[in-house]
């Protein structure tokens, strides 16, 4: 597909954008990465809700610019070689998981927060909406990063050469590390503040650097 100067730059901006929002949103977000500690994460709706709103809808813009800029420039890149580009189904399903666990996060949770007291049987409801929807979001991520990890061995595989050796090695390595350091948040959620920045950090940043490529580099797609 062909494409001009500006929409080549637009995948980029998109990529771009959406993994520096994620970053804003990760850094506004309460310290909550432990599913089954639902008390904790009340408390933080509970004490600033509209914090809460405004953090999830940063989040909510940034997965939707980032994993469909991610998709798309997946499909460009390897549209031209006759191999299998089913690895890019791959942002889309994380994106479908991200845009309703957002959406239960920025409708239900607030009204329930709103009338809930401690121990009472709307809080059990709350605990568990909250446990699915952090599950969840652990899940998407799980699939994005193997997403990444799987288009960049795709790009090894048929000596793509207009992105350099380098970026691809850390994309491939990284997305596997960042899936690792997401089974051990969820196996040693106390651990998770120390390993989820650094091991999820390593993919997120070939996304940036995905994104920068795409959008200094005219020959890219």
């Amino acid at each position: 597909m062909k494409h001009n100067g500006l929409s080549k730059k637009l995948i980029g901006y998109m990529i771009l954008l959406g993994a520096v929002l994620i970053i804003v949103s990760t850094v506004l977000h309460p310290l909550t990465i432990n599913p089954w500690d639902g008390l904790t994460a009340f408390q933080e709706i509970k004490q600033n809700p509209l914090m809460w709103e405004i953090d999830h809808s940063i989040m909510l813009f940034a997965v939707l610019l980032w994993l469909i800029g991610l998709f798309v420039a997946e499909t460009e890149l390897l549209s031209s070689f006759s191999i299998s580009r089913n690895y890019g189904s791959l942002f889309i399903i994380s994106l479908t998981i991200w845009v309703l666990i957002l959406c239960m996060e920025l409708t239900a949770l607030p009204i329930l927060t709103a009338g809930s007291v401690f121990k009472n049987s709307v809080f059990i409801v709350w605990k568990a909406l909250f446990a699915f929807g952090l599950l969840s979001g652990y899940i998407a991520v799980i699939l994005t990063w193997i997403g990444v990890s799987l288009f960049c061995m795709q790009l090894k595989i048929i000596g793509f050469e207009k992105i350099p050796v380098w970026i691809i090695f850390i994309g491939f390595f990284g997305g596997w590390i960042g899936v690792i350091g997401i089974i051990i948040s969820l196996c040693l959620p106390t651990f998770g503040v120390i390993v989820l920045p650094i091991t999820s950090g390593i993919p997120l940043f070939w996304t940036i650097l995905l994104g920068w490529r795409i959008i200094d580099s005219n020959k890219i797609i």
